[in-house]
């Protein structure tokens, strides 16, 4: 596995975890915007399901990687979809 496909499928098991943890999702009219769910509990849960994600696909030196991967997907995400705000002030 090169380097590029194994960092592409770490920053895919971000976005899994944060979908299904319900701690970021897309928005309606825009699915490609990230918005926050703002739940910390949510954010707790990805981080759990990363952390398992790891454990079964990673190694003991690149837990680091994983984590990171997860909080630079949720950093990305928006409080409010920004497409949104602009499509309302026009």
């Amino acid at each position: 596995m090169s380097l590029h496909s194994y960092v592409m499928d770490i920053e895919d098991a971000a976005e899994a975890a944060a979908l299904q943890a319900k701690a970021i999702y897309y928005c309606p009219a825009h699915p490609d915007v990230p918005i926050s769910a703002e739940d910390h509990e949510a954010e707790r849960h990805a981080y759990a399901l990363m952390t398992l994600m790891w454990k079964q696909q990673g190694s003991d030196d690149d837990r680091d990687l994983w984590m990171d991967a997860l909080a630079d997907y949720m950093g990305q995400s928006t409080n409010g979809c920004p497409a949104c705000e602009i499509c309302a002030a026009a």
